[in-house]
């Protein structure tokens, strides 16, 4: 009875001893495989980080390399807007030209001088209008010539390049253009006996070689 109590013990012994290496084989393998799902996971967000940073920083290039191109595009509109700001501005001294420039159209056409209207040197154009004054008269973005345009013999220029620098003048100026050209015009007339005379500081720049809005500097 003895022996079968030791049989049984030996027994339970040895169950106990396989269940412990068997439970501590389980726990290693759990453990291996926690480390590896780790490792797998590290690893995956490792490249979805270099990935997510590739894509940043390709997008940072494309954005450098886009900048000289926007910076293109603003510089190519620039004179676009300058333009239409210019004339913007220039608007009330425009709409007076048209009206006198029309008025003027209108008496040509009663008179027989054949007037008619182009679009040139930045300005719309009244041609033998009997109200163009000695030569021409620019009001805004409008030119009324009493003839056909002409090159003036003492500069060379043709007279519609003269008259483009005063519509400059005008979108450059806008409302104050008009009190200029008037406080300008009696100046010279006073001092130097001609209306277009050189203390005219709006005709100046119109009259030289190269003709510009305003004269040269250091000139008188």
């Amino acid at each position: 009875m003895k022996a079968a109590a030791r049989k049984t013990g030996n027994d339970a012994g040895r169950s106990v001893e396989t269940g412990r290496v068997q439970l501590s084989q389980a726990v290693g393998q759990a453990r291996r495989g926690l480390q590896t799902g780790v490792d797998v996971v590290a690893g995956g967000a490792q490249r979805t980080g270099r990935a997510a940073s590739g894509v940043l920083e390709g997008m940072g290039r494309q954005v450098s390399a886009s900048q000289p191109m926007e910076r293109e595009i603003v510089r190519a509109m620039a004179p676009a807007a300058r333009n239409i700001l210019g004339k913007t501005w220039n608007a009330p001294n425009t709409l007076i030209g048209l009206a006198y420039g029309g008025a003027g159209h209108l008496a040509g056409m009663a008179a027989g001088t054949d007037p008619y209207v182009t679009v040139d040197a930045n300005a719309i154009q009244f041609r033998n209008n009997p109200f163009g004054g000695v030569g021409a008269i620019t009001l805004g973005n409008t030119t009324t010539y009493r003839k056909e345009p002409w090159i003036e013999r003492k500069s060379g220029v043709s007279v519609e390049e003269h008259e483009r620098q005063h519509t400059i003048q005008g979108e450059q100026l806008g409302p104050f253009y008009l009190p200029s050209n008037m406080v300008g015009g009696a100046w010279a007339l006073a001092r130097d006996g001609d209306w277009h005379g050189p203390s005219n500081w709006n005709e100046r720049g119109p009259q030289e070689a190269s003709p510009q809005p305003w004269p040269s500097r250091g000139r008188r």
